[in-house]
């Protein structure tokens, strides 16, 4: 039987030590990546910072009244910068003020009287346009501005962390928007009078758009100077409510003489209670670290103790391994083995030099047929370049064809209309001579028969 099989056996036993010695391998270096990551962190005793509860609290109670001094004194001087500083923003917003509605009044009266008077003094679509629609026209451009920074400034208030100007601009830019509509509509529509001519006045409108757009450009040269006013007036106030939160301390940290301290009775006690708690900590620091230290390098040689279990595992199969002369070492690999041994369990060989035979054909037939494999794949990719090759001179071959082809019906189609218009012509010149022939017989036969009736009317006379 198979079992009882020497060589089987042998073959078995040599697999099992290729098996286990590359199992134990893989643990001794799963177990030495373990055993290099152990680190011992702790820092040892000597390095053990030494307390200093008693005389920091000693040393805080002494330093305190300068300190709370050096900052009172930093305080009030903080403070008058805070309050100068204040007062000059107060003041350069009362002046930006001053300045803008200065601009903003010179800018109101020039725009409204050059928007206006550029619509009432000038013909338009035949017309003199009434001072009540050129208002309307002016405060509805007017309403679409302060539209358009209702909506800018909702948007950059929504985004803002501190919205409250913004929102503020938006409700006036709204009220304001809400009170100009009505205003242009109340102007615009004052002449009309009716409703069929308020309907009539209201597809109107549509005629003075190129007026609005012009009153547009008027509006807009009027807000620059209110929104750059309002814009520097509420950056001031801005800065001035926000100049306590932005200053810069002056407060430094004082130098204290600590000498009276030092030699005092209660920092000599504080220090002597800093050094028993010091030595106390260092006595409980000292065991937990040496128990620790214990600890790691227990754990240290227990993995060390696992290594050289593996590694005796290790050179125990190498010595079986060695020790087998049933195959040369070239053949001691578990590819090699497993087929032999699948050579014995399919009765394809009884003995192991039958086996090594056929698995020496089965590699060698292996390579042929990957050489005969590569040579097909060779073979088919050189003919699949020459296809290609000669597909190509084809399609060139087929392309000169279909040009010469191209060029000899190009050269048909000419000399066919050249035909043509000489069969036209011929025609033309038949007909041409054709019409002239019947217009001479015609005026022959006329002349003939002329001359027949007056020989017979002499004839009969």
């Amino acid at each position: 039987m198979l079992k009882d099989n020497p060589q089987y056996k042998e073959l078995l036993t040599l697999r099992s030590a290729i098996i286990g010695k590359q199992q134990a391998q893989q643990c001794i270096n799963e177990v030495t990546k373990k055993k290099e990551a152990l680190r011992f962190t702790l820092e040892p005793p000597e390095k053990r910072e030494s307390i200093t509860l008693h005389t920091d609290e000693l040393e805080m109670v002494f330093k305190s009244p300068a300190i709370q001094q050096s900052r009172h004194a930093a305080k009030k001087k903080d403070f008058a910068a805070i309050r100068a500083k204040r007062f000059l923003f107060v003041l350069s917003a009362i002046l930006l003020a001053v300045i803008g509605a200065i601009c903003i009044y010179f800018a109101a009266v020039w725009t409204w009287n050059t928007s206006i008077s550029g619509m009432t003094t000038k013909m338009y679509m035949g017309e003199m346009m009434p001072f009540e629609v050129a208002v309307g026209i002016h405060l509805f451009a007017l309403t679409v501005v302060l539209a358009v920074l209702a909506v800018v400034t909702g948007i950059l208030a929504y985004n803002d962390h501190v919205p409250g100007a913004l929102y503020t601009a938006m409700v006036v830019s709204i009220v304001l928007g809400a009170v100009s509509l009505i205003t242009s509509f109340i102007y615009f529509y004052a002449p009309v009078s009716g409703f069929i001519e308020t309907v009539l006045m209201f597809f109107a409108a549509f005629l003075y758009i190129p007026k609005f757009f012009v009153a547009l450009i008027f509006v807009l040269i009027f807000m620059i100077p209110l929104v750059l006013t309002v814009f520097l007036v509420g950056l001031m106030i801005y800065l001035c409510i926000n100049a306590k939160r932005n200053h810069t301390t002056s407060y430094k940290t004082p130098k204290i003489d600590m000498n009276d301290l030092y030699n005092s009775k209660e920092y000599k006690e504080a220090k002597e209670k800093d050094a028993l708690a010091t030595a106390e900590d260092l006595r409980i620091y000292k065991e937990y670290y040496t128990a620790a230290r214990a600890n790691h390098n227990k754990n240290i040689e227990a993995h060390q103790n696992a290594i050289a279990q593996y590694q005796r595992i290790v050179n125990n199969c190498t010595k079986t391994i060695q020790a087998s002369d049933l195959l040369h070492s070239s053949q001691k690999n578990l590819d090699c083995i497993n087929t032999l041994l699948c050579y014995f369990e399919l009765r394809r060989a009884v003995t192991v030099q039958e086996a090594i035979n056929l698995y020496i054909q089965d590699q060698q037939m292996m390579r042929i047929e990957n050489k005969l494999d590569e040579i097909q794949r060779a073979t088919i990719s050189a003919l699949r370049q020459e296809v290609n090759k000669l597909s190509a001179k084809l399609d060139q071959v087929q392309t000169a064809i279909s040009n010469d082809i191209a060029t000899v019906n190009k050269t048909l189609k000419t000399q066919t209309d050249t035909i043509n218009k000489s069969i036209e012509r011929l025609r033309a010149d038949n007909n041409s001579n054709a019409r002239s022939l019947m217009a001479i017989q015609s005026q022959s036969a006329s002349t003939l028969g002329h001359i027949y009736t007056e020989t017979r009317l002499q004839r009969l006379n």
